[in-house]
């Protein structure tokens, strides 16, 4: 999951986002006037912070320019960034989260895959799969987006973060990985390349 913390405080954001990164969450940070907009604006958030140091005109700016832009991502506001507050926002916005996600039907399927959102479990013919987080969120990455390519870019933006290097091979070597672990012992294959374009979830 992939998180947008708009926070004006450096030291503020730094306790809330290493929180967060603890709970195995992407988490990018947005304080300067003139990038909150342009990030808020990125649909690959699933969910945006907002302090309350960020003007209340500002945030109306930002749901008016949410709606205009048709982007529903959903967001929370919080007023304390004191460590007890922090840690308590988070523990609740876990359980929200938690909750929000087995009200939502739980596990999602694509062919022999199941994947359990609540629990970060995955099963391939009822297999279970050992992922690492980062592995696990790549994954629900393209079980969420099934037989439609998905570029090296917007990979990058939804698993990793705004500071990711495009000019290393991260992307490639996880998805090495999660072919290993998704497709070794089986002859129909779950991740393709689509050459000069980036990769698919498809059975072939």
């Amino acid at each position: 999951m992939r998180i947008l913390l708009i926070e004006k405080d450096s030291k503020g954001a730094a306790e809330i986002k290493k929180g967060l990164e603890d709970m195995n969450f992407e988490v990018d940070i947005a304080s300067e006037n003139d990038k909150i907009f342009s990030a808020a604006l990125d649909s690959s958030f699933d969910l945006i912070l907002i302090s309350s140091m960020v003007p209340a005109h500002g945030e109306v700016e930002l749901f008016q320019a949410l709606l205009q832009k048709d982007i529903h991502t959903p967001v929370l506001c919080f007023t304390e960034t004191s460590p007890e507050a922090i840690f308590d926002l988070i523990g609740k916005f876990k359980t929200a989260f938690t909750s929000g996600e087995s009200n939502r039907g739980a596990k999602i399927q694509f062919g022999p895959l199941v994947l359990d959102p609540v629990s970060h479990k995955v099963w391939r013919n009822q297999k279970e799969i050992n992922l690492t987080p980062k592995e696990y969120t790549l994954l629900e990455y393209f079980i969420r987006h099934p037989n439609q390519i998905l570029t090296r870019t917007m990979i990058a933006n939804h698993v990793w973060n705004q500071n990711f290097d495009f000019f290393t091979n991260v992307i490639d070597v996880y998805i090495n990985y999660l072919r290993r672990k998704l497709d070794q012992g089986y002859k129909t294959k779950l991740i393709h390349t689509v050459r000069g374009k980036g990769y698919i979830l498809k059975e072939v």
